[in-house]
């Protein structure tokens, strides 16, 4: 694990970048290049988290299957 962060595969991994009072705000970065790929995001209006991918992204699904893992994982922990 990164300092501060999940990693995800060998190829992803997820830092809290901000905490509210109830949720958190995390940034999902590749390994290899450090850039942000996506954000994962308290979507108040479907009352889950979600997932808003940076323009231009591609993403196999393998890297997918790890991220709703990590959705499932949020969810699990508010309830």
């Amino acid at each position: 694990m990164r300092s501060g962060g999940y990693d995800m595969s060998n190829f992803l991994y997820i830092v809290e970048i901000e905490r509210k009072s109830k949720t958190q705000v995390f940034s999902v970065r590749s390994i290899s290049q450090g850039n942000e790929l996506a954000r994962i995001y308290w979507y108040e209006a479907w009352r889950q988290y979600v997932l808003e991918t940076e323009n231009g992204t591609i993403w196999s699904d393998g890297c997918l299957k790890e991220i709703v893992k990590f959705l499932e994982k949020l969810r699990e922990d508010r309830k």
